[in-house]
């Protein structure tokens, strides 16, 4: 997932705000600020915070499904998954029994060379 990022202009914004700035130290401050564009800094920080939550509560809701979900592959995981898999067992199975969405087996399995990367046809 790609993350949004604060453009340079409100990251100033936002710095000179959390070091006490008043508004007409902001705007007299050299970086090109008008009043205006507070608001938009804060405004674009709500934006990404949201953007955040929204994708902190996807991971949840993944998590308590499949309790290994996200997280880093070892190489100890790799060897298993290969192993597995070469042994005929099903991504539904493979899936249930290292904790992962089948998303992330089929994703695993294609990073390892072991089956092709299928990608999602486009609407």
């Amino acid at each position: 997932m790609v993350r949004s990022r604060l453009s340079e202009k409100s990251r100033k914004i936002l710095q000179l705000v959390a070091d006490g700035c008043s508004y007409n130290q902001i705007v007299d401050g050299g970086i090109g600020a008008k009043y205006g564009d507070i608001f938009e800094a804060a405004r674009e920080a709500l934006r990404i915070d949201s953007e955040a939550e929204i994708s902190g509560n996807r991971m949840d809701g993944a998590k308590s499904e499949h309790a290994k979900a996200y997280e880093r592959w070892t190489p100890d995981h790799d060897r298993e998954l290969a192993s597995l898999y070469q042994a005929g067992s099903s991504i539904g199975d493979i899936a249930t029994r290292l904790e992962r969405q089948p998303s992330a087996i089929k994703s695993r399995l294609g990073k390892l060379g072991l089956a092709p990367i299928v990608y999602a046809k486009e609407v």
